[in-house]
């Protein structure tokens, strides 16, 4: 199965879209990951939370490894954004997908894609 079957079967832009309110509810109320966002505009916000969720579906594309490394750098040399906080987002995209009824199997899927990113929102 390619990831352009995995991202329909998921139920496409659909479950993008419900995705991401629920899962940004949640970083935004953890008081250890919600700094991270509180100057970030809105706008971007929306933006890059619809491209990362697409990406790690397996859908749209236009949020490369670069962008992703570019915009977590200052966080991660300014303000030590590090594995706690990625574990704690990767916490919250399970329990999204999880309250969303996502398959099992594609939320194996999505958190493998997302692990995978680790080293790249770090800039290791």
């Amino acid at each position: 199965m390619d990831e352009q079957d995995i991202f329909w079967d998921m139920g496409g832009e659909l479950t993008v879209n419900a995705a991401i309110d629920p899962f940004f509810e949640r970083i935004l109320s953890d008081p250890l990951i919600a700094p991270f966002f509180e100057k970030v505009p809105l706008e971007h916000q929306l933006r890059t939370r619809k491209m990362f969720l697409a990406l790690l579906f397996g859908g749209l594309e236009g949020y490369s490894i670069e962008h992703m490394r570019n915009s977590h750098r200052p966080m991660v040399e300014n303000s030590n954004l590090g594995d706690e906080h990625f574990d704690a987002i990767l916490t919250h995209l399970l329990s999204t997908l999880e309250e969303l009824k996502v398959k099992p199997e594609f939320i194996s899927i999505v958190m493998e894609r997302a692990e995978n990113t680790r080293n790249d929102v770090l800039c290791r």
